[in-house]
């Protein structure tokens, strides 16, 4: 019973730490990217250095002529501090995903584009424009890092692309029966 007991004390000083931690970065982004601005998603660098954070305006929708808002924040999961930026979007970010190398990022949007970016510079690679009302609101790499699958949230349709040139290479609709 004492050492149930024992373990059990320091699971709650374990949980309340990471708590009390994780409290402390959400200050920490906050004070970094705004008050203003809300985060709608992220995704950790496969080495753990960085997070890509993409989100949108708490108070405005879209097409703001200051592309910021919309933007794409890196931070560095140490300090916390945003150390790249980029913009393009011309509405809420609301998909990220790593290329596995790290070089590249692909982010989808509520405007209904998807953009690959390479990490190296502040540029994207190619945008992909939107073909339908939906967001591209799920996004993956395939193991070369030569494409990425992007799934349009009113279409219900996936589609996979050349990470290149956003070239469409083969697309499938889903219906619910």
């Amino acid at each position: 019973k004492v050492t149930i007991s024992f373990i059990c004390i320091l699971a709650i000083a374990f949980f309340f730490t990471a708590q009390i931690g994780h409290l402390t970065f959400a200050q920490e982004l906050t004070s970094e990217v705004g008050a203003g601005w809300r985060i709608e998603s992220a995704a950790w660098s496969p080495d753990g250095t960085k997070i890509a954070i993409g989100g949108g305006s708490n108070t405005q929708g879209c097409g703001l002529a200051d592309k910021s808002v919309y933007a794409i924040q890196i931070l560095d999961t140490t300090s916390t501090k945003i150390i790249q930026t980029l913009a393009g979007h011309t509405c809420t970010v609301v998909s990220i995903a790593w290329s596995h190398d790290g070089s590249k990022i692909v982010t989808g949007s509520e405007d209904g584009t998807t953009r690959v970016w390479d990490t190296a510079g502040d540029q994207s690679i190619n945008i992909v424009q939107a073909n339908s009302f939906g967001s591209k609101s799920s996004l993956s790499w395939n193991s070369s890092d030569s494409q990425y699958a992007a799934i349009d949230s009113a279409s219900r349709v996936v589609e996979i692309r050349d990470a290149t040139n956003g070239q469409l290479l083969n697309t499938n609709s889903f219906t619910r029966e």
